[in-house]
């Protein structure tokens, strides 16, 4: 018998007659080995002793030399451990966004119809289930216009879009003095204007902008005369 946390009890009997049955179990404990013997008489006695290990067997010995049987083993496999709850990560603060409302086609589901290539995708909101405002709308323009140059001022370098069209998604290239030559530029401008690329801080300005910029737009996406007032003083 070894100390472990698996505790294991040992069970033996002595059959004295057709109404006498004696037991022994040896129990593991930390103090050793815990001893339990009955003498298997009606109110008979019980007495349960810690003993050494080496006593409890050579109590073992005897008591097989005596007659008593082993019968059989109880395994007690310690308590499993209890996982930590998971730690949930922090919650993502929510992307900055423009003003949007439920789309009125699809009603907030994103599905709409049903077509062989785009399934039931709502054209209206493409499947996101909301439009933005008038006033977003407005704030989503001007804020193409911060991330965009003139044709004129491309440089090479620029990182500028391509739009798409069709099956063909827009996509990004990086200009060169060949590209420039080759007159690209009047191909992705769209109103004479390029849309650049913008670094993390860039992106991060330009949001600030046009969100500051669509409150002071009206319900209808203008701005309003205290605005306009405002920004001609300045």
């Amino acid at each position: 018998m070894t100390t472990t946390t698996t505790k294991r009890t040992h069970l033996l009997y002595l059959t004295v007659d057709a109404d006498t049955r004696r037991e022994l179990r040896f129990a593991d404990c930390v103090e050793g080995v815990e001893v339990y013997s009955f003498d298997g008489l009606d109110c008979g006695e019980e007495i349960t002793v810690v003993l050494p290990r080496a006593e409890a067997r050579a109590r073992w010995t005897a008591a097989l030399a005596e007659g008593y049987v082993w019968t059989r083993s109880i395994v007690e496999l310690p308590p499993a451990p209890v996982a930590a709850a998971p730690v949930a990560p922090p919650a993502k603060p929510a992307a900055p966004s423009f003003e949007s409302e439920i789309c009125s086609r699809c009603l907030g589901s994103g599905h709409f119809s049903r077509c062989r290539m785009y399934g039931t995708t709502c054209f209206r909101c493409a499947g996101k289930g909301r439009t933005l405002t008038k006033r977003g709308e407005a704030a989503m323009a001007y804020l193409r216009l911060l991330r965009s140059k003139p044709v004129a001022e491309i440089q090479p370098g620029d990182v500028v879009e391509i739009p798409g069209g069709g099956p063909f998604p827009a996509r990004w290239e990086t200009v060169d003095a060949a590209w420039i030559a080759a007159g690209h530029a009047l191909g992705c401008s769209r109103g004479g204007m390029v849309r650049v690329r913008q670094t993390r801080e860039q992106s991060a300005a330009t949001w600030a902008a046009a969100l500051a910029y669509e409150a002071t737009l009206t319900k209808a996406g203008t701005q309003r005369k205290a605005s306009k007032r405002e920004a001609v003083a300045a």
